[in-house]
């Protein structure tokens, strides 16, 4: 037998079993039992199905979309699941800014509230911040975490 006749024989073979009729019904115990022969007589909900392209395909669409086609929705489904994880990734790393954000100025809220303040200037001069200008940082900082860290 040559490799061609043997080729022939086998595709043959594959779709005789791909028409097969599957039966679908519940056992005594109440599971769903599915098998290629009849159920038993005792069985209920005896529900044949036929195995065929056109049943597997979704309700409306058509059996017979090209290899091309099915390509292209395959990709378009893999590129909204990675535009999405892209998002997701990225809210989750703006909510970690955000909260490290937040918990930096309730830090410097503490520090402004202990008492007095030192600040350096540009000679690494150390000076204190005047009550006024403690009272205006305090204020800035209450302003950011009210509207920032709710």
């Amino acid at each position: 037998m040559n490799k061609f006749t043997f080729c022939l024989l086998t595709l043959t073979l594959c779709a005789m079993t791909a028409h097969a009729e599957v039966y679908k019904w519940v056992d005594q115990d109440g599971k769903v039992q599915y098998s290629d022969q009849p159920p038993p007589p005792g069985a209920s909900k005896a529900n044949p199905q036929t195995l065929s392209s056109a049943s597997t395909a979704s309700a409306g669409a058509p059996a017979d979309k090209s290899l091309k086609e099915k390509t292209k929705e395959s990709d378009k489904r893999k590129t909204e699941v990675t535009e999405k994880q892209k998002k997701e990734e990225t809210a989750t790393k703006l909510a970690a800014e955000n909260q490290e954000r937040c918990s930096q100025a309730r830090g410097n809220l503490n520090t402004l509230q202990s008492g007095r303040v030192a600040r350096f200037d540009e000679k690494g001069e150390r000076s204190f911040l005047d009550d006024q200008q403690l009272e205006s940082e305090i204020a800035k900082t209450q302003k950011f975490l009210a509207e920032s860290c709710k």
